[in-house]
């Protein structure tokens, strides 16, 4: 099992400098241009993949200065929904990422899981049963994670829980389908709103494409990136958009005030 190495979860751009938003309390949403521009480049596809690592960090866009109860107020509704989850309640998914986008475009400082490098250390080390213990307690703050529920699913195997493996296998599985739930990718209009780079690659491999190229895209009313790719068995070739504005929310409200 690989260790979880996930940099690019949530608000993180990973090292991709043109995506570089650094969070500040003071200052408000990065501007977005007012026309159309787009930025491709060619040859970053194989750097991002190669710098994962799970952590809570840098936002995608600069947060409001928000008051502290809001903050708490947030913190405490994404916690409500983890319990239901965690309880097998049915629980709205796409409504979990928001909680967990808002609480941390929120929060004046960075939200980080404590012994989150602990985990990625006995991950790396196969220890599976002290893996599967501090993966349980860094979920508390990236429940939205899918690829930290994944890596827990394969160490629960490992340790023949077939239980606990298939719950996190099937947490994996809801926090995907919210995600494709969320726009079809076709415009930027419709586009997928995802938590963080590595999401815009699942998606790609969901569906079979293999991205060949990425560009950026800003526009009057977000940010986007259109990752380009040619499916492996048909060679259709495919251009989809995710809303990387770094704002969940408001890129899935805009979509169903599109829809109604």
């Amino acid at each position: 099992i690989d260790a979880p190495n996930d940099r690019c979860h949530l608000s993180h751009r990973c090292d991709d400098k043109p995506y570089d938003r650094i969070k500040n309390s003071n200052q408000g949403p990065r501007p977005i241009v007012p026309s159309t521009l787009f930025v491709a480049t060619s040859q970053r596809v194989s750097r991002l993949l190669l710098s994962l690592t799970f952590m809570f960090g840098i936002a995608w866009g600069q947060s409001p200065n928000k008051p502290e109860g809001q903050t708490e107020e947030y913190r405490a509704k994404y916690q409500q929904l983890v319990e239901q989850a965690k309880k097998g309640e049915p629980v709205d998914f796409v409504e979990l990422i928001a909680a967990a986008s808002d609480w941390e475009l929120s929060a004046k400082t960075i939200v980080q899981a404590p012994e989150r490098d602990e985990m990625v250390a006995v991950f790396k080390a196969k220890n599976f049963k002290k893996a599967v213990e501090l993966a349980e307690a860094v979920l508390v703050y990236e429940y939205t994670n899918r690829s930290l529920h994944r890596a827990t699913a394969k160490a629960y195997r490992e340790l023949k829980n077939r239980e606990r493996a298939d719950f996190h296998t099937k947490i994996g599985e809801q926090i995907l389908h919210a995600l494709l739930s969320t726009g079809d990718g076709q415009t930027a209009e419709t586009a997928y709103c995802v938590q963080g780079i590595n999401e815009e690659y699942v998606i790609m491999n969901h569906f079979g494409y293999k991205v060949s190229s990425q560009a950026y895209v800003v526009s009057t009313n977000s940010s986007y990136d259109v990752l380009s790719g040619t499916h492996e068995k048909t060679g259709k070739r495919v251009d989809l958009y995710f809303d990387i504005s770094g704002f969940f929310r408001r890129c899935v409200e805009s979509h169903r005030v599109k829809k109604n």
